[in-house]
């Protein structure tokens, strides 16, 4: 199934419904994943406790925004 993270185009290859939470374990940097961000599906946003039940389709589009620091 192709979807788009951020622009980028990612291929999840399996054979179950893919959710949000697989396509972040692909996408999201190891050094990444202690930080804070926001998850937006196709525009509307999904609260952290709905990444692992949020089902994703052929085409979805994630957002994910990370909080920038400075001043």
């Amino acid at each position: 199934m192709k979807i788009f993270i951020n622009g980028d185009t990612i291929n999840l290859t399996t054979a179950n419904t893919s959710y949000v939470s697989d396509a972040l374990a692909l996408y999201i940097k190891k050094e990444q994943q202690g930080l804070t961000y926001a998850v937006a599906l196709n525009s509307t946003f999904v609260s952290k406790q709905n990444y692992d039940e949020t089902p994703l389709n052929e085409n979805d589009s994630l957002d994910v925004l990370f909080p920038i620091v400075g001043g």
